[in-house]
């Protein structure tokens, strides 16, 4: 038993060999106490590693300078921890910080599997004007236990278009986003660009103080087949999800605080659904609050639907602490279509426009 054991290993060992990098190793030498761009180091590992199959590329602890990284197919970039490795875009790089490799090289196809996770992203928006901190253009991509800050545009871009606005062709779906955390990106915590993009997977991240050019902290072009859950939502500066294009569209167990919300054409709208005209949505056990003392016309949930549209707002709860807001408001072709079931709504607020 012993013997097929340690044939076993032997087997194994390249393939182990491959399966991570260290960054400061030969022949990469990065240096994580440099205040020098290091992307050249961190790229040739993660080119090694897309070249080997896959793998895991693992970052130092330390604040470490990079821009434009391509992270290919079934490669993981790790650090030590979101407290300890900070990658930080340089003073007027006004780039992204890293992307899909086939959003890098104008692919009209997606990257498959791969993620980061265990480290912060930092975009240095006093020192850049433009750039995303991690653009995804990718399959099953996994993002956990990561931080994204300080982006001049967005935190996390899924995106249909590459880098030259090559349109992609196979679609892409099943990202998943969790126990992130999205703090001071003046673009969207969360951003979904494109007709195509489907399916993701958005659990349980902190959101707080986002979207100051103009977007939600959460904010999709299209919203098919996605899952926000669980999410916990502060001082966004419009608003906290708008999802557009939304069919089999889930949102749920989240926390949305609109108190620091200004208004879009003269209203508030904590959360905007927009359905898509083909799908179900359902829309449970969130809390919908606001602190605010400005008297303005606000509504905590917007939805738009269509005749081929069915949604369930059940369970949800609706407070506002200081002025008299509209819990939710119905508006489009199938107004019918829209059940509301077992939600509380604050007494002195319970006008409703459906």
């Amino acid at each position: 038993m012993v013997s097929i054991l340690l044939a076993l290993a032997l087997c194994l060992a390249p393939t182990l060999a491959f399966a991570q990098i260290d960054v400061t190793k030969a022949p990469y030498n990065l240096l994580p106490k440099s205040t020098k761009d290091q992307s050249l180091a961190i790229q040739a590992a993660l080119d090694q590693a897309g070249k080997n199959g896959g793998g895991r590329v693992v970052l130092p602890a330390g604040t470490i300078y990079a821009k434009g990284l391509s992270l290919p197919s079934k490669v993981t970039l790790s650090g030590q921890g979101i407290a300890a490795t900070v990658l930080k875009l340089p003073k007027n790089a006004n780039t992204f910080l890293m992307a899909s490799q086939t959003f890098v090289n104008d692919k009209p196809w997606a990257n498959v599997y791969g993620g980061v996770r265990d480290l912060t992203f930092d975009g240095n928006k006093q020192e850049n004007n433009i750039g995303s901190l991690l653009i995804v253009k990718t399959w099953r991509l996994l993002v956990r236990d990561c931080a994204f800050k300080n982006s001049p545009l967005h935190g996390v871009m899924w995106s249909d278009f590459s880098r030259n606005n090559v349109m992609n062709k196979n679609h892409f779906a099943e990202v998943r986003v969790i126990n992130c955390s999205f703090d001071s990106n003046d673009g969207a915590g969360i951003y979904g660009k494109g007709p195509k993009i489907a399916d993701g997977m958005i659990y349980e991240n902190n959101f707080n103080n986002n979207g100051s050019k103009g977007f939600y902290q959460i904010d999709l072009e299209r919203s098919a087949g996605f899952h926000v859950v669980g999410n916990q939502m502060y001082s966004g500066k419009f608003g906290d999800l708008r999802a557009l294009g939304a069919g089999a569209l889930l949102v749920r167990g989240n926390n949305f605080d609109g108190s620091s919300n200004t208004p879009v054409d003269g209203r508030v709208r904590q959360v905007v659904i927009k359905a898509g005209g083909w799908g179900s949505c359902v829309i449970s056990a969130n809390l919908f609050h606001n602190h605010t003392k400005e008297q303005r016309p606000w509504t905590m949930l917007d939805i738009t639907t269509h005749a081929k549209d069915a949604i369930s707002v059940s369970g949800n709860v609706f407070r506002s602490e200081q002025i008299e807001a509209t819990p939710y408001t119905v508006i489009g072709k199938a107004k019918d279509s829209v059940v509301f079931h077992g939600n509380a709504i604050q007494k002195k607020d319970s006008k409703s426009n459906q």
